[in-house]
């Protein structure tokens, strides 16, 4: 090991200087005063451990350990960057390890696990992915996209800097609303069906109109993760609707998002033709061995790192779907610097009962961390939850009931206090944040 007395670079315009003493590139905060700081860098070829002290006296030292058991020697061999560049979006398949441009799926990695062109692909047990990069830039107002059974892992030996935005969220790119995020459940689709996730919102049922000779039916219950969903609108004479995903079963995952799992479907509404559940919002951890940077634009909503429930479908003739859960969202470095952005992992809105003609789907979840709302109709959906406020239930009491909204996803982030720098974000729930574990036994 070689041992350096002092950082070299210069100051940055976030108020941090910049150290690359062989290849090591770490930061420290620059506060009332800048200290001596340490450098510590491997022998060329190995991968790097560096440790920096603040004038507060802490100090961080050591290999990082990730979080989820993922081991630094999944590095090994990884060679390129990735580079995503404007103005188009792009798409990573976190069950083949195949990263895309979107509008015409050109391909910048292909199928297959290892190290294929430079950047690594494993497939950790039957819940994670991780793709493993030299370093991550996404430049301004460009998007990456994690789709997949699998939850995704961003392992970066160098900076991660995003000016555009990681998105997990639920989605299906033809418009529907049932595919959760990257390693996010599915919202029910039937009542022959049953959402998927850790807290799964349940199915509403049908209900005879009596006297009429007709069917109504109740809202889905929303899908549920660090907060319970809504459940469904309850119909005539009380008739049962939908139950709230929550997670009195103990299957989602605590504050440290260990396990990392995305968030839960909706149950789909009753009746002749009932509303879909919305998607969970899916789960993304990212791990860079130096520094974390998203830097955003304030006027601009669509910025940032995302996990958004869907919203629950309007129903044709009978109940709303409930709206999928928020995901999970775990950002882990030295330093973290947040300017500008928004951090989201918010539930979808459920769908409103009633007859097609006057009925909406539920909104999704928010990019700004705002409430994504119920859909109107003649039984509207639940709002989904958010920072400030927890899921609705849909509107009952009437022969077609509305949808349950999402519960709200988990935020955490591990980094050292000192280097934590926050300028202007908005993150919705509100975050934990821990220490990194490190092992300092090489030292």
């Amino acid at each position: 090991m070689l041992a350096v007395d002092s950082y070299s670079g210069s100051e940055d315009g976030f108020g941090y200087t910049r150290a690359v003493v062989n290849q090591c590139m770490n930061l420290k905060p620059l506060l009332s005063s800048i200290v001596e700081a340490a450098v510590v860098v491997a022998l060329s070829g190995t991968i790097v451990a560096c440790s920096f002290e603040a004038n507060n006296g802490n100090v961080f030292e050591g290999e990082i350990q990730p979080s989820n058991g993922i081991g630094l020697g999944l590095l090994d061999g990884v060679t390129e960057s990735l580079l995503l560049v404007a103005p188009d979006d792009y798409v990573v398949d976190t069950d083949t390890g195949a990263i895309r441009r979107y509008r015409d799926d050109l391909t910048l990695r292909p199928e297959g696990q290892g190290v294929i062109a430079g950047i690594g692909y494993y497939p950790i047990g039957l819940d994670l992915a991780v793709v493993a990069v030299d370093s991550l830039t996404i430049e301004p107002e460009v998007y990456l996209t994690g789709v997949g059974r699998r939850s995704l892992i961003l392992l970066s030996r160098g900076e991660v800097y995003v000016q555009g935005a990681i998105d997990v969220s639920a989605i299906c790119f033809d418009g529907r609303l049932e595919c959760g995020g990257a390693g996010g459940g599915i919202g029910a689709r039937s009542l022959g069906e049953t959402a998927t996730g850790c807290a799964p919102g349940g199915n509403g049922a049908d209900v005879s109109i009596g006297g009429i000779g007709g069917i109504g039916g109740t809202g889905g219950g929303g899908g549920g993760m660090a907060s319970a969903g809504g459940h469904g609108g309850a119909g005539l004479d009380g008739a049962a609707a939908g139950f709230a995903g929550d997670n009195t079963t103990g299957r989602c995952p605590g504050a440290s998002l260990e396990p990392l799992l995305g968030g839960s479907g909706g149950g789909a509404g009753g009746g002749l033709v009932g509303g879909i559940g919305g998607g969970g919002g899916g789960a993304v951890q990212i791990t860079s061995l130096t520094r974390i940077s998203l830097i955003g634009v304030a006027s601009n909503f669509y910025l940032g790192i995302f996990a958004n429930g869907a919203g629950g479908g309007r129903a044709q003739d009978g109940g709303g779907g409930g709206g999928g859960s928020g995901g999970a969202i775990l950002l882990e470095a030295p330093s973290v610097i947040l300017d500008s952005v928004f951090v989201s992992a918010t539930g979808g809105g459920g769908g409103a009962g009633g007859l097609a003609s006057r009925t909406v789907d539920g909104e999704s979840g928010r990019e700004d961390g705002m409430v994504a709302s119920g859909g109107t109709g003649d039984g509207a959906g639940g709002d989904g939850a958010v920072a400030t406020e927890a899921s609705m239930a849909g509107v009952g009491g009437g022969p077609r009931t509305g949808g349950g909204g999402g519960g709200l996803g988990i935020v955490r982030i591990n980094c050292p206090e000192a280097g934590l720098r926050m300028m202007g974000s908005r993150i919705s729930p509100d975050y934990t944040r821990a220490d990194l574990r490190v092992n300092t036994s090489s030292q």
